[in-house]
């Protein structure tokens, strides 16, 4: 029985090691490409371009009710990409306006490998309580990477995101492109 919970727990490893592999070179090579949804209505929407900026995040006005669980976790500002528009929450992709981004690979943390995070786990739990100090371990991660890819909740069966530190310029996709990219995935 314990050989076979140790083989198990190494598969699900590698599944994670490997889960961000899927999406690197989809549209050029060695890049990631990160899609957000906006408001179709919101004036920062209407351009062809738009600066996904994470400071909106941090400020109560302009963060979304959905990105309040999130906020809960966490503070420290970052802006919220989908990988999959197949796997994405209906709050946000219904009557909105999608943007692309495509960034370097090596510049995402990959959070679901163990063996990544593991270290940030030790180093940023709290002394005292059984939590993570998420604030700590975000400005850790962000001083070598523009982003951390995981998935929504922190839990394995949860949506791919990647979550960005850096304001972005994205670039507005028509309602054709749209179809055809929810299409080809």
């Amino acid at each position: 029985m314990k050989k076979l919970l140790e083989n198990w727990k190494r598969v699900l490893q590698e599944q994670s090691r490997n889960e961000i592999d899927e999406f690197i070179g989809l549209y050029k090579p060695g890049m990631l490409r990160l899609f957000h949804y906006t408001s179709r209505f919101g004036q920062h929407s209407q351009g062809e371009t738009m600066t996904v900026d994470p400071q909106k995040f941090s400020d109560m006005r302009t963060r979304q009710s959905y990105s309040r669980d999130e906020y809960q976790k966490s503070s420290y500002p970052r802006s919220c990409y989908y990988l999959d528009l197949n796997a994405t929450e209906g709050q946000v992709a219904g009557g909105s306006s999608l943007f692309y981004v495509d960034v370097p690979a090596e510049k995402v943390f990959n959070w679901q490998n163990y063996e990544n995070r593991e270290p940030y786990l030790k180093k940023h739990r709290h002394p005292v309580y059984a939590r993570y100090e998420w604030d700590k371990m975000f400005r850790d991660l962000h001083d070598s990477y523009l982003g951390i890819h995981y998935r929504l909740t922190y839990e394995d069966d949860g949506m791919p995101i990647v979550v960005c530190f850096e304001p972005l310029e994205a670039t507005k996709t028509t309602e054709q492109e749209q179809a055809e990219l929810l299409t080809n995935r």
